[in-house]
């Protein structure tokens, strides 16, 4: 595992709206219980033998052969690391999946993650935030496996406790080790097989230099790359024959090309976000779900329609994301096809790298809703190639005509999409009133909309980045860099500007 130097982008925020979530169960909870206590009791004739006894009736005869597990529908796979900064909020989300639980057609199983109580203190105190402890089953830390059980809905007491089976401790795991995903998703395929999957994988993103951060040891801040993804989802292929229908990263930045052409042959859809996002995104079980009722409706529904829906969901949830997309990866090969054209293009063209750099500077760019310098190089793929066809300081018709090409492949890649207004605050200044009394904060608001068409890329265009041994050195061990000349044109037009 590599070491960043950041505990992760995933911004911490909705605790209050969780907690009134919980105060709503709760609040039904009871209301379900009143009106179960006044109805009448059961015919007691009515009730079987296992029921009366709380056990199974015994069978007479030889014992039954052992029976393969039974094939459902779906199974969905959450792997929740709280191995960091955002432990709360992991937590909260177990708790939030057992308002669906498993059913019928859909099995739902969780990896959680839980960093100890102690290091959660530190890393707090470094960035400054609050300590704020859930309590929750004694805030034990380490990494438990879960069958995800449907929460009585009439027992308020099972609302703020993990009532779901640990069906396996798995110690100190360190989460950002890709053996530790490949051996959840191996288990849980195995385990409860399905005609379909969902991976849904929680935590802080960095885009292509990877994501699923623990801080769980002293050794400091782990993330897993973006090859070492891959790895785990080769891995899984590997020894269950299986590629997840759908994968969900609800994670930052991970809606990028790299990451993208990463993974494509190891999944059917990606869902992933070009933008920052928020904790908010942690409440999964309306997707979960809306899922089930499909299913379980007997209506006609395609792994391509739930990717659909896991963006179109947060078309009106800014507060989580506020770009979502959803793509096909099977058309991922003519996206880097493409990028590749534009790039060798680009690096050919007589055009002026200045010019070339002012039109990839009004591309769309990310790390908007929460600024950090290196990640506002993150631009949108469309956008960067869009901004070279009408820029009236390049003539060059090979130029135009391969960002065009961009253009096509990114409008057949990304099935659905959604980009959002955002708005950004920033401290400029606190002090105090004259007499004292008052703390006078000084903020800057910055508004916008998003223009994102799905798939971003990474295109800095400032020397420093691409002089950087070290991060040019990981960028160019991704497929994408191998197989395209893409770094090369970072390199020769920032060297040359």
């Amino acid at each position: 595992m590599e070491s960043i130097p950041t505990t992760g982008l995933m911004r911490p925020a909705g605790k209050e709206r969780f907690l009134e979530k919980l105060r709503e169960r709760e609040e039904e909870a009871r209301r379900l219980a009143a009106v179960k206590a006044e109805q009448k009791p059961v015919d007691t004739a009515e009730i079987s033998s296992t029921a009366s006894s709380g056990r199974p009736a015994v069978k007479e005869g030889p014992p039954e052969p052992p029976q393969a597990p039974e094939k459902k529908e779906w199974t969905v796979l959450c792997y929740i690391d709280g191995n960091n900064d955002l432990e709360p909020y992991a937590t909260f989300s177990m708790l939030d999946l057992e308002k669906a639980g498993s059913s019928r057609e859909v099995n739902v199983l969780a990896e959680l993650g839980r960093i100890s109580q102690d290091r959660l203190k530190e890393i707090n105190a470094q960035l400054g935030r609050p300590y704020e402890p859930t309590g929750i089953d004694g805030d034990w830390a380490g990494v438990r496996r879960y069958e995800v059980k449907k929460d009585d809905p009439a027992d308020p007491g099972a609302v703020r406790q993990i009532n779901s089976p640990a069906v396996a401790d798995m110690k100190d795991a360190d989460m950002s080790n890709p053996a530790t995903l490949s051996d959840f998703l191996v288990w849980g395929v195995k385990k409860y097989p399905a005609k379909h999957y969902l991976v849904v994988l929680m935590d802080h993103g960095g885009g292509w230099l990877g994501a699923f951060t623990d801080d769980a040891s002293a050794g400091g801040h782990h993330i897993m790359t973006t090859p070492q993804i891959s790895q785990a989802f080769k891995e899984l292929e590997k020894q269950t024959g299986v590629k997840p229908d759908v994968v969900d990263m609800v994670a930052c930045l991970m809606g990028s090309g790299e990451v993208a052409h990463q993974v494509k042959d190891s999944m059917k859809y990606l869902v992933a976000s070009e933008e920052i996002g928020t904790t908010d995104s942690f409440e999964y079980s309306p997707n979960v779900e809306f899922l089930q009722k499909k299913v379980a409706s007997g209506e006609e529904f395609t792994a391509r329609d739930l990717a659909r829906h896991l963006v179109t969901y947060y078309a009106d949830r800014p507060s989580a994301f506020v770009t979502k997309s959803a793509i096909d990866l099977s058309k991922m090969g003519e996206v880097k096809d493409a990028i590749d054209g534009l790039a060798r293009a680009l690096i050919a063209t007589d055009a002026s790298p200045a010019a070339i750099k002012e039109a990839i500077n009004k591309a769309q760019n990310f790390s908007r809703v929460y600024y950090l310098e290196f990640y506002s190089h993150f631009r949108d793929l469309y956008s960067v190639a869009e901004q070279l066809a009408k820029s009236d300081k390049i003539a060059d018709p090979k130029v135009k005509e391969a960002a065009g090409m961009v253009m096509k492949s990114v409008k057949e890649a990304v099935i659905e999409k959604v980009s959002s207004p955002y708005s950004r605050e920033e401290v400029l200044d606190v002090s105090q009133s004259p007499d004292g009394k008052e703390e006078i904060t000084l903020m800057k608001v910055s508004r916008g909309k998003m223009e994102a068409e799905g798939i971003s890329i990474y295109a800095p265009t400032d020397k420093k980045y691409t002089d950087d041994g070290a991060t040019m050195g990981r960028y160019g061990a991704l497929d994408l860099a191998r197989e395209t000349q893409w770094d090369e044109f970072l390199r020769k037009n920032t060297m040359e500007s």
